[in-house]
């Protein structure tokens, strides 16, 4: 029995290390192939590399779109800068740091995978069962031959893994210091920008009959102006991309729906349409392009002005071809050099530094408006007028123009160009209004028109419940976008 003992007492001290030695050499396998393939991943992983010479450019691009941005405002006395100059720069800036975010994020995405290989190979590699040789030299001198395979695979990477985490960190250092001189340029931006709205009515510049202080150049203002108005306009495109193509596609669906009334009412399918409600037909796409263009303009959010200068410009090019032959030829010249008026005035709107030469170009285009306005007040022709209310908006005018230029002359610069864009963008912009819900009215009369009769199923909707006008809570909408589009002109 002593000997049965101590037999037992070996084999089972013998097969207890045996089961050991079997359980490391299964989890010795299984490190081994997990960091076979840790490393083929982060081999593929850096394979595909990293667009250095991208960043490269976006990092010097940024800075000089930052330079540009700072261009006329930094250093610049607090009473030389102008409102419109601060907007679009302070617009430049937010659009950049959006953009090196972007940048930064996939950096740093990749950054964080590659730390995770990083970790991970370390991870295994410290793992103590790899370093625990078993007693079985055959077996010892195999699993030798297998981590000596697994390190020649390995080191290559673990190397280039390395050096690739060591350049990203370095790159986003540089892509760090980037955005924070963006984003300390537009705070100090947004100060002055905040300061202004105190000074409003504090004279800026000597009045207009003194002798005018320095300026620069205006071929170098123009330049300047057209650089940071065309990058605001294209950083805008490209994130209203979206939003765009809802707005094409709303008008082409607008465009469809009139034509396809447009062709009921000329093959006799509606045959009561009143005379006053034939415009809409006559028209299907300028008046899908005004009423779309006026309603959906407020997805754009906080859109540059050059943007919204060209939406206005659309709009109110069709009214005029609409206005063709239905209006009077008095009225009908009034509304076209309002719309030259107002051209001008976008364009000087996008002058983003003073000038004498603008100074003056200023007082005479107030002064042309005012004049004008005044004399259409007086003629006696406003019972030709089809919408009465468009009196109002002349008068609004006059007074705008008149404030501009009394600010003007007394050397209130930023607030006599905020009056002179407001005056005559705030008449355009409620003309295409009242034109929108006019349009609109004709063509619920014209569904209404042909829905009275047995075949009128118009695209399977119950017009009957809408009526022939537009909803009360809609001219309240309108309304209110007409301040909030004209107020935008005011920080």
């Amino acid at each position: 029995m002593s000997r049965v003992r101590d037999f037992g007492k070996e084999e089972a001290a013998a097969s207890g290390e045996k089961f050991r030695n079997g359980r490391i050499g299964i989890r010795q396998e299984r490190l081994l192939q997990e960091l076979r393939q840790t490393s083929g991943r982060a081999r593929i992983f850096i394979r595909r590399g990293l667009d250095t010479a991208r960043i490269t450019a976006n990092l010097a691009t940024a800075a000089l779109q930052l330079k540009l941005a700072r261009e006329g405002i930094f250093p610049r006395s607090e009473q030389e800068h102008a409102t419109r100059n601060l907007a679009v720069s302070a617009s430049v800036l937010n659009e950049l740091a959006v953009s090196m975010m972007e940048d930064r994020e996939t950096l740093t995405a990749r950054l964080n995978m590659m730390i995770g290989f990083v970790d991970r190979i370390d991870s295994l590699s410290a793992d103590s069962a790899l370093y625990t040789f078993p007693f079985d030299s055959l077996y010892t001198a195999r699993y030798i031959q297998q981590m000596a395979v697994v390190a020649k695979e390995l080191g290559p990477v673990d190397t280039a893994l390395r050096r690739s985490v060591a350049a990203l960190q370095q790159w986003q250092t540089k892509m760090d210091l980037a955005i924070f001189n963006i984003r300390s340029s537009r705070e100090d931006i947004e100060q002055l920008r905040g300061a202004q709205v105190a000074r409003m009515f504090n004279r800026e510049y000597p009045y207009l009959w003194q002798k005018p202080g320095a300026f620069t150049p205006f071929g170098k203002i123009a330049a300047l102006s057209v650089a940071k108005e065309k990058l605001n306009w294209l950083y805008y495109l490209r994130d209203a991309r979206g939003r765009l193509l809802i707005l094409v596609l709303l008008t082409l669906a607008a465009w469809y729906f009139l034509g396809a009334l447009k062709a009921k009412w000329k093959t006799g399918g509606i045959p009561d349409v009143r005379p006053q409600n034939r415009l809409v037909l006559r028209y299907p796409l300028l008046s899908a392009v005004i009423i779309v263009f006026s309603i959906f303009q407020f997805i754009f959010l906080q859109p540059p002005y050059i943007f919204s200068c060209g939406i206005w410009l659309t709009g109110a090019i069709c009214l005029a071809f609409i206005f063709r032959g239905y209006i009077t030829v008095f009225w009908m010249w009034f509304w076209v050099i309002m719309i030259i008026f107002f051209a001008l005035a976008c364009i000087t709107n996008m002058i983003l530094l003073p000038s004498m030469a603008e100074r003056l170009w200023m007082l005479l285009l107030s002064a042309a408006g005012t004049a004008w306005c005044i004399y259409m007040l007086r003629s006696g022709r406003r019972k030709e007028l089809k919408e009465k209310r468009i009196l109002y908006f002349i008068a609004f005018v006059a007074v705008m123009e008149a404030g501009a230029m009394l600010c003007n002359i007394l050397g209130r610069y930023n607030l006599a160009k905020t009056l002179l864009v407001s005056g005559f963008s705030g008449l355009i912009i409620a003309i295409l209004f009242l034109w929108t819900i006019r349009l609109i009215d004709e063509g619920l009369g014209v569904i209404a028109t042909f829905y009275t009769h047995p075949e009128g199923k118009f695209f399977y909707l119950n017009f009957d419940r809408i009526g022939e006008k537009a909803p009360r809570f809609f001219y309240v909408f309108l309304v209110v976008g007409w301040f909030i589009l004209v107020g935008h002109n005011f920080y």
